[in-house]
């Protein structure tokens, strides 16, 4: 729970451990995106000895990591054309790694030899998670259901049925192998099993919880007096601690909860119980993945129930800060670019890298003490002001100004920090202006300008698509200096996570689409058909056809009668013209 590691968009490898990161890149990182990892290390490893870690790819292959040696120890499965790796699984005694796909066995692998060992047959529709017990020796197979293996005989014990719409992508027993936590990313449920240590290895369905959003990362553990402690980060920067007791002579299963949320909605990453005991301590890791934080939280368990959740280094007085905090350090420290060699310019770049924007100075300052009332209400004014500079700065203009004249402004604005020059230039939204400009713009205030078009982006999203007009020449056109600048995903950690933030989201917004679509598609069809069956004509009673009348088909007797007596009259009619034919 102390250590954790993360894979780059590029696959490249970084291991956090005591504050410090180790970056790790394979030569070959390119050829295949990262799609699952899994980190063994004993308890009994010295604290410099790392471990090794398995990342399994889309082209089949797995990737064993050796963090001591920093090299990549065994490459499994790469010449057999196997599909996707779903997850990987080191074994309990790190001798062994499973790995699982959209096929319908189970591979384990021996470390040491690279050899394919044995195949576990799991769901024919395939597996997308993997959790191992090292107490039991079992091996845990999550797809719709799950599956739970012995890993001496690698033969099948028990099926579990959690109800899960969707296959599952959490699955965590706990350290004593009593208890498993399945669920899903896009599912707010959690299943908590009970697994006994007996040889039919019964499972059975203990509990389940229902989370405020959807879960990103789960941790369990089981006390000795038979009592479920289960941690959960969620969406929206939300902790949730749960504790299930799981007393046999009660009828009932009792649950407690409590919540704890990140400031500035900080995205969560994971969190994992710590080793030692009790178990009321965990780490959680937020932030973003270039530049990820960690703190220790804790709750108390006592016979009231579980107290608040609180971090433990924080200061009496109050939380520290989190989220954006770091960011302001970043931005308000010393930065060593690579530019010109002049003194003047130097002190100039250092004195443009300090923020003079409104949220830095809140965050300095404290909490803001407003009401809702009055927050809304300056957010009204600030919108407003916006509207009409903006308004005026557009009429002013009488021309498109070009890129030679734009760029004294814009090295002007940012030498004041003037943000009202400054915004003179930023609406202008050509494109071969915005290039023309950032061209000409010296290296020396390219960073701070990055900088300062993040901070706006973040601060008002609604300017993103303007905004964006002017990064992007930015990053095309010196993305040469950007490159050689020391440290830049640490500068540039804000504008990071801001775009991780709408990419995580626009998957949503297309499954929202597609079923607004569908509902649409529903709507029109019901209304196509009124119009159709409208357009058949009318009966005759002078309504349209479908007109008041029912589907279902009832017996009047009264109707019935009035119709018979209609019909004998008809015929006696009929029959009277016929004899006054033949008297003629």
């Amino acid at each position: 729970g102390e250590n954790f590691c993360t894979v780059s968009e590029d696959n490249r490898l970084s291991v956090w451990t005591n504050e410090t990161q180790q970056q790790f890149v394979d030569k070959n990182h390119l050829l295949s995106k990262c799609t699952s990892l899994d980190w063994f290390r004993t308890s009994q490893q010295k604290s410099n000895e790392q471990g090794r870690i398995a990342l399994g790819f889309e082209n089949g292959s797995v990737s064993v990591w050796d963090l001591q040696r920093g090299i990549v120890s065994r490459r499994l499965g790469k010449d057999l054309n196997l599909p996707t790796v779903s997850d990987v699984a080191f074994s309990s005694d790190g001798k062994s790694i499973f790995s699982s796909s959209s096929e319908k066995h189970i591979l384990e692998w021996d470390v040491e030899t690279g050899s394919e060992k044995r195949r576990l047959k799991a769901d024919k529709n395939g597996t997308s998670k993997l959790s191992v017990s090292g107490a039991t020796q079992c091996l845990a197979a999550g797809s719709l259901s799950i599956r739970l293996f012995d890993m001496d005989s690698g033969k099948c014990v028990k099926k579990l049925n959690g109800s899960h719409s969707s296959n599952i992508s959490l699955l965590e027993f706990s350290k004593n192998g009593k208890f498993l936590v399945s669920g899903c990313s896009n599912v707010r449920l959690l299943n908590i099993f009970s697994i006994s240590t007996s040889t039919a290895m019964d499972g059975n369905l203990l509990h389940s919880i229902t989370l405020g959003h959807n879960p990103l990362s789960v941790s369990v553990f089981s006390s000795l007096n038979e009592c479920v402690s289960l941690i959960a980060c969620c969406e929206r920067g939300s902790i949730e601690a749960h504790r299930i007791k799981t007393n046999e002579s009660d009828s009932e299963v009792n649950s407690e909860k409590q919540t704890y949320d990140l400031k500035d909605n900080a995205s969560l990453l994971g969190l994992k119980f710590k080793d030692e005991t009790p178990q009321t301590h965990f780490t959680v890791a937020f932030g973003a993945i270039s530049l990820p934080q960690s703190k220790t939280l804790q709750y108390a368990e006592g016979p009231d129930g579980l107290s608040a959740i609180t971090d433990v280094n924080a200061p009496q007085g109050g939380e520290q800060q989190s989220g954006t905090t770091q960011i302001t350090e970043i931005l308000e420290g010393e930065h060593h670019l690579l530019g010109p060699s002049d003194k003047s310019n130097r002190s100039a770049e250092s004195d443009l890298l300090v923020p003079a924007s409104s949220s830095l100075k809140r965050l300095r300052s404290g909490v803001d003490e407003r009401t809702i009332a009055e927050r809304l209400e300056a957010m009204a004014e600030a919108i407003a002001d916006s509207e009409s500079n903006q308004k005026k700065l557009k009429s002013s203009a009488s021309q498109t100004p070009k890129g030679e004249s734009l760029v004294t402004v814009l090295e002007q604005a940012l030498q004041s920090r003037d943000d009202g020059l400054l915004e003179e230039c930023l609406v202008v939204t050509e494109e071969h202006v915005v290039t023309a400009t950032v061209n000409r713009l010296p290296s020396t205030y390219v960073l701070p300008f990055l900088l300062l078009l993040s901070e706006k982006v973040e601060r008002s999203p609604t300017r993103g698509l303007s905004l964006c007009v002017w990064m992007k020449a930015v990053f095309t056109t010196h993305a040469s200096y950007l490159m050689s600048v020391p440290n830049l995903h640490l500068k540039l950690a804000g504008l990071y996570q801001i775009l991780q933030d709408r990419s995580n989201i626009f998957p949503k917004l297309l499954n929202l689409n597609g079923r607004l679509d569908l509902a649409l598609a529903q709507i029109s069809s019901v209304s196509s058909t009124s119009r159709s069956y409208g357009n058949h004509g009318r009966n005759g009673h002078g309504k349209m056809e479908g007109e008041g009348v029912t589907n279902h088909t009832c017996y009047d007797e009264t109707l019935e009668d009035a119709l018979a007596q209609d019909e004998m009259l008809g015929d006696n009619a009929s029959d009277e013209d016929d004899n006054g034919e033949e008297s003629d």
